[in-house]
């Protein structure tokens, strides 16, 4: 698949969905697609110049769908607890028991001059939200290593540079290594069925 794609590359000079869709002896775009992920991974693989905002368009798409992901599944783990949660108001918000706002961003890990990694921390002021959970990220998976979750109350603000290790006590008092904390705290059950537990 490959070869036919620098081949294909070197007879016309560029290359594009439409290029290779329409080539014979060319697999489509569609299956360069399955096969490695997206055409980008493909066109990285032979040595194809990308362009930067190309690359840059992608990031935010993949940025996205993860923030949608991640957001269906908090609400999914809070309707399993008895709370009630829904998204609302804009991207990456959740209205949890219909009085709280929970806003969930992510922070890509950059490398520094020593082997740590650092991420930047992009805090409004004031918060948009009630709670705000910052996804840590480490490239070039893009998984997620740990979460901040920062109540507006907490006051900080501008950017904040975390590392792994070293960072203010204050500030890691919020760092969780997944959500089950913050998911637990909305647990919701009436009054009469704590009641009748507490008698039966």
């Amino acid at each position: 698949m490959l070869d036919a794609l620098r081949q294909l590359w070197q007879r016309r000079g560029r290359l594009s969905e439409e290029i290779i869709n329409t080539a014979k002896n060319v697999p489509s775009s569609v299956a360069y697609q399955k096969h490695f992920g997206s055409l980008n991974e493909a066109y990285k693989l032979i040595g194809y110049p990308i362009s930067r905002e190309y690359s840059f368009v992608r990031a935010i798409t993949i940025m996205r769908r993860m923030r949608d992901k991640l957001c269906d599944e908090v609400c999914s783990r809070m309707h399993a607890i008895g709370a009630t949660a829904g998204r609302c108001f804009g991207p990456g918000i959740i209205l949890v028991n219909g009085v709280i706002t929970v806003q969930i961003t992510f922070a890509t890990g950059r490398s520094r001059a020593t082997p740590d990694m650092e991420w930047v921390l992009y805090l409004k002021r004031p918060l948009r939200t009630d709670i705000l959970v910052v996804a840590l990220l480490s490239p070039p998976s893009q998984s997620i290593q740990e979460f901040y979750v920062l109540p507006a109350f907490a006051g900080f603000h501008g950017q904040i540079y975390v590392r792994k290790e070293l960072n203010a006590p204050c500030f890691d008092l919020y760092r969780f290594p997944n959500l089950d904390a913050l998911i637990a705290g909305f647990h919701f059950s009436s009054i009469w069925w704590a009641y009748e537990t507490r008698i039966a």
